[in-house]
């Protein structure tokens, strides 16, 4: 039993909403033995542990214009900031902690790596998007993995990122994107599904430019003549409503309904980083996938393409694969069995705990002579 547990919550500004990444952490946390752990997190309410604290983030990112540009400019968020360590002190006062596990880099200059040995989830690494931060790129990659080094085990979501951080000699694991509302088990095969599904909250502009694409080339009508109707559902979705070969069901409390009522899952996202956690749980549901190589680059390593998912490249080429699968039965249900044999492999709690639980045995009691 871990002897004890304790959530930090950072300030505000802290990004990524990674919810269910977050659960997941914590989830594996909590399976551990009997171990001390300090475990700061985001603002997203995640709360654990006897006593409640507020851990530091070294920049306010609601900040001006210049202070944003100097943040990037020094390498801020790769860079250690002593001033926060009286703060440190104080909760090991209160609570003699034995390991630190920390999420989200921009919070990690204030973590004190020298006072326990620290755990840090990249979740997936902060990629340039503006002028100013592509061309400074290699300069913060370099202050990045400076920073990384003084961790002794590092977290990613995806391969791409931890080929980033190799050769620090530092522990690297990536640890795929899963999700919390999936079942233990994945659901049983389907004959008589007709329904392709399409499962994202279109607040997040890729997740909307999918959905738009897809009502764009004419999903709905095709899968109408082939006797199948596109499911959308999530935050948002309720706006295109419904007509033949469409239903939009909008923000859905039930998902495994909408997984078992599915023969087929798209994951069409073309643009933005991470993991599309989407297309993970459609395979801890134990459905077929068609997505793009893109939405799919997050699960390298984990799932094959065409083998456990189906992957098209070109926007020119979906339509054809689409109505191709669906008119296969046989080939549908083999990618249902490889769904269902990569989630009891990889894409579940189980794996990730193992890995979390090896790494903190290993720092929190080295072995003799190590």
């Amino acid at each position: 039993m871990i002897r004890s547990l304790l959530v930090c919550d950072c300030l505000p500004g802290s990004h990524y909403g990674t919810g269910q990444r977050l659960l997941t952490l914590q989830t594996a946390l909590a399976a551990l033995g009997e171990c001390r752990v300090l475990h700061l997190t985001n603002d997203s309410g995640v709360t654990g542990g006897p006593t409640h604290y507020r851990a530091p983030v070294p920049f306010d990112f609601r900040a001006s214009r210049a202070a944003w540009t100097w943040h990037h400019l020094t390498f801020a968020a790769a860079r250690p900031d002593k001033s926060y360590r009286a703060i440190f002190e104080r909760i090991l006062s209160e609570f003699a902690f034995e390991v630190i596990v920390c999420s989200f880099f921009r919070s990690t200059p204030a973590i004190p790596t020298d006072m326990a040995p620290c755990l840090l989830d990249f979740d997936a690494v902060p990629e340039p998007t503006g002028t100013l931060t592509r061309a400074l790129w290699p300069l913060t990659l370099r202050a990045m993995r400076r920073r990384a080094s003084d961790f002794r085990a590092l977290y990613t979501i995806r391969q791409s990122d931890a080929e980033l951080l190799d050769g620090l000699g530092v522990s690297v694991h990536v640890i795929p994107g899963i999700s919390t509302a999936a079942p233990a088990e994945p659901l049983g095969h389907n004959p008589d599904a007709r329904r392709v599904l399409f499962v994202a909250p279109t607040a997040w502009p890729p997740n909307a430019a999918a959905v738009d694409w897809l009502l764009d080339v004419g999903v709905p009508e095709a899968l109408d003549r082939l006797g199948y109707e596109l499911r959308l559902v999530g935050q948002g979705t309720d706006r295109f409503g419904s007509r033949p070969g469409l239903s939009s069901g909008g923000f859905v409390k039930d998902l495994t309904a909408e997984y078992a009522a599915a023969r087929l899952v798209l994951c069409p996202i073309w643009s933005g980083t991470g993991a599309n956690m989407k297309l993970g749980e459609a395979i801890q549901f134990g459905r077929a996938v068609l997505a793009t190589r893109h939405s799919a680059q997050a699960y390298d390593g984990f799932l094959r393409a065409n083998e456990e998912l189906l992957i098209f490249d070109r926007p020119s080429e979906f339509m054809d694969v689409l109505v191709d699968i669906l008119q296969d039965s046989s080939r549908l249900r083999a990618l249902e069995i490889r769904a269902c044999q990569a989630a009891g492999k990889f894409l579940n709690q189980t794996y990730i705990n193992e890995i979390i639980a090896e790494d903190v045995a290993r720092v929190c009691c080295p072995k003799s002579g190590s």
